[in-house]
């Protein structure tokens, strides 16, 4: 018998018993927060609607998950932990987040989605990236923060 699983957009705060099937569409880099204590991992991850949902990895867990959680990957991830996601927090990209962690079941699922990834996420080459500089998109605003960040080693050095 097939397995049965929710979309996004049907897994609510509080909700228990559920699985997901989803495509990891951005993972970012590992960081420290503010009070030095806690690290933290952000990722997007996308279902075959085009949903997305943030979710997040602290501490031990970003070890322990490292080689489980690949970009453009597809897993089935059950029970998570929703939060709504404090609106203060940069990347959200919704009213919801899902917290991954020791009791969060992840498991691979022997699909490749990337063209379906690939056609919900504009992708530009690296020789055509300073096309979008002036737009407000996604690019933009990485090359942005590009600068601000090459800018910053040009003026320590």
């Amino acid at each position: 018998m097939a397995e049965t699983y929710k979309f996004i957009s049907d897994i609510n705060v509080r909700q228990q018993n559920w699985t997901s099937k989803v495509i990891v569409a951005e993972k970012y880099v590992a960081k420290t927060s503010h009070n030095h204590r806690t690290r933290y991992q952000n990722m997007v991850l996308i279902d075959m609607q085009g949903n997305k949902v943030q979710c997040a990895l602290y501490n031990n867990d970003i070890t322990a998950f490292k080689n489980t959680l690949i970009w453009s990957n597809t897993y089935l991830i059950s029970n998570a932990t929703v939060k709504l996601t404090d609106p203060k927090h940069v990347a959200t990209v919704g009213p919801i987040q899902w917290i991954i962690n020791g009791k969060t079941k992840v498991r691979p699922v022997q699909e490749d989605n990337r063209a379906f990834l690939f056609s919900t996420y504009q992708i530009a080459s690296f020789a055509n990236l300073h096309l979008h500089m002036d737009n407000y998109d996604q690019i933009g605003t990485l090359l942005l923060r590009l600068q601000f960040f090459y800018q910053k080693i040009a003026s320590n050095n």
